[in-house]
């Protein structure tokens, strides 16, 4: 009982001294989306990964940010070639300025999807998180944004093999999933 009462005021003081000493500051409807990624893949030295995706943020006026992101890569090798989707991650997000601007955001998501045409994918888990370091100028109404997102995750597929005749189930792990994404993007203040 002692620890949600703390809890509870400790998270009220925090947010009461955000909305003070940024009371001046506008509130913000941001979009990013990605233009260069930065990845490898272990098991093939030869193949590149590209990632495309958004993320869309509403900033309250006291610099806490919520929204949501979604980002999905492409693996091209001499052997295979599959997607990886994120799904939608819940972001939070803070920002700290007003002209120019400095935002660290996180946020999480448990639906990603695996897309291989050679293999039946029978079930799918697994979950996502993103972590968001931007940068911002404020033009009077309009905003430029600069951002570096790296995204982590792990999945466990079950698939079928057939061998002579008989459906074999197996489960594909992959752990340490992971690719950085430099995002830019625009916004409007208001």
């Amino acid at each position: 009982m002692l620890k949600k009462i703390f809890v509870y005021l400790t998270t009220f003081f925090f947010l009461g001294s955000l909305t003070i000493s940024a009371a001046d500051n506008p509130s913000r409807l941001r979009l990013y989306s990605p233009i260069s990624t930065n990845a490898t893949v272990d098991s093939d030295a030869t193949a590149t990964v590209t990632a495309n995706g958004y993320s869309l943020h509403y900033v309250f006026g006291f610099g806490l940010g919520l929204g949501t992101t979604s980002s999905k890569s492409k693996v091209k090798g001499d052997s295979s070639e599959y997607t990886i989707d994120s799904g939608s991650m819940i972001d939070i997000s803070y920002t700290f300025g007003s002209e120019f601007t400095f935002t660290l955001g996180y946020g999480v998501g448990s639906q990603p999807v695996y897309e291989n045409k050679s293999m039946t994918i029978n079930s799918q888990t697994g979950n996502f998180t993103n972590s968001l370091l931007g940068f911002g100028y404020n033009l009077g109404g309009f905003e430029i944004l600069l951002g570096y997102r790296m995204v982590r995750g792990s999945m466990e597929i079950g698939s079928t093999i057939d061998f002579m005749g008989t459906p074999i189930p197996i489960t594909y792990k992959l752990e340490d999933i992971s690719w950085d994404t430099t995002d830019i993007g625009f916004g409007f203040t208001f």
